[in-house]
C-alpha cells in the first residue's frame, strides 16, 4: 500500500480514502441492518414453537446472528474512525450500538426477573 502511494498524488489518495470509507460505512449499515432485521425473524420462529414464549425466555442462541453482525459493525466503525473520516456517522453508529448493548442488559435482567418469579410461585 506505501508503494502504491508514493506514486499517487494527494488528490488520488484521498480518492482512495473517501472510497474506502463509503464501502466500510455501506457494509456497516448492511451489518447494523440484518443486526435488526433478525429480531423480528426469531419473533416469527417463536410463533412456530408449541408453546410460545415471551421474547425474554427465549435461548440467548437465538440472538447470536445479531450479535455477531453488530460485532461486523463495530469492525467496520473503528475502521471508519482510524481513516477519520465520517467521524459523524461512527459515533451515530456506535450510539447505536450502546442501545443494543443496553436491550441486552434488559434482556438479562428480564431472565433474572422471570427466574426470581417463577422460584417466588413455586
Amino acid at each position: 500500500m506505501y508503494s502504491l502511494a508514493v506514486n499517487m498524488s494527494a488528490a488520488q489518495i484521498a480518492q482512495v480514502r473517501l472510497t474506502m470509507v463509503i464501502v466500510f460505512v455501506i457494509i456497516s449499515i448492511i451489518c447494523e441492518g440484518c443486526c435488526i432485521y433478525f429480531v423480528p425473524k426469531l419473533a416469527f420462529l417463536n410463533k412456530l414453537q408449541r408453546r410460545p414464549r415471551h421474547w425474554y425466555q427465549q435461548p440467548l442462541y437465538w440472538y447470536l446472528p445479531g450479535l455477531l453482525f453488530l460485532i461486523l459493525s463495530n469492525i467496520f466503525d473503528i475502521l471508519i474512525i482510524t481513516n477519520k473520516l465520517y467521524k459523524e456517522y461512527a459515533i451515530f453508529s456506535l450510539l447505536f450500538t450502546f442501545l443494543i448493548i443496553s436491550f441486552g442488559l434488559f434482556y438479562a435482567s428480564m431472565l433474572l426477573l422471570n427466574r426470581r418469579i417463577h422460584t417466588i410461585k413455586l
